[in-house]
């Protein structure tokens, strides 16, 4: 976790990518504010998170020209991706998170969980769009729950679905003491890289809301069919040139 700008340099694209969260934010203006009239409802009973808004969609479009792919692209964040990893990854996500604040008990990925996008490792950078403190829903994480760490056991957990399982705090105290978890508070402009395949939790917004731009790298052993991709490749779609951020793209057989 640091600032985004020391990581990638002057050449960074924050402030492109500040000013495009900006325009997302001016031209929703009136979803978001009918969202958070539900922002406290069941995120089971609506098969989805009410208290999070995917300003890109559910699919965006994988835009080569769209900052919201080529910040993910930039050699810095790739090179770290690929070095966790020990060879060359793929870009699996980019969206922007809008979080509301909620009264209600901590719920889905309020909760401690684990992705499985990758059965693995996975790499999720998270760049903060506005300030995030306690009260903004903060990401936290459980040091040495990833595949690389020493986690013993698993928690007992509050609810489950297909593909993960939810715990408390009380339930990850169990297994690992809250001493080592680690909450990632900062100012806009921080960036956090964590390997979401260990527990984290995060978007429980009891006093202010947070915007998030996230993107996420997984190994190349994820197959998936382009249909299936979590962003839509356009029919005309081309690799890059540069071989290094082409093979980031290439698409999955």
């Amino acid at each position: 976790m640091m600032d985004a700008s020391k990581l990638l340099g002057e050449s960074s694209l924050l402030g492109e990518l500040s000013a495009a969260v900006d325009q997302l934010e001016q031209d929703n203006q009136e979803l978001l504010k009918a969202d958070r009239g539900n922002a406290d409802d069941s995120a089971e009973a609506n098969a989805r998170k009410p208290y999070v808004r995917y300003l890109l969609g559910d699919r965006p479009t994988l835009d080569m020209q769209s900052v919201f792919v080529r910040f993910a692209l930039q050699k810095p964040i790739l090179r770290i991706a690929n070095e966790y990893f020990g060879m060359t990854t793929r870009l699996a996500y980019f969206n922007v998170w809008h979080t509301y604040k909620t009264t209600s008990p901590a719920q889905s990925s309020q909760l401690w969980h684990r992705d499985f996008d990758d059965p693995h490792y996975i790499m999720k950078i998270f760049v903060y769009m506005s300030d995030v403190d306690e009260g903004s829903g903060p990401l936290s994480y459980a040091i040495g729950s990833h595949s690389k760490g020493k986690m013993k056991g698993e928690p007992d957990f509050v609810s489950k679905t297909s593909n993960s399982r939810r715990s408390s705090d009380q339930q990850m105290a169990e297994v690992i003491p809250p001493e080592r978890w680690i909450p990632a508070f900062g100012p806009k402009g921080t960036i956090v890289f964590a390997d979401t395949h260990g527990y984290h939790k995060g978007g429980w917004a009891k006093e202010s809301e947070r915007i998030v731009y996230t993107c996420m790298f997984t190994s190349p052993a994820v197959q998936l069919r382009p249909d299936r991709e979590q962003f839509i490749r356009s029919e005309d779609f081309q690799l890059p040139s540069d071989p290094e951020i082409a093979a980031v793209l290439t698409p999955r057989r």
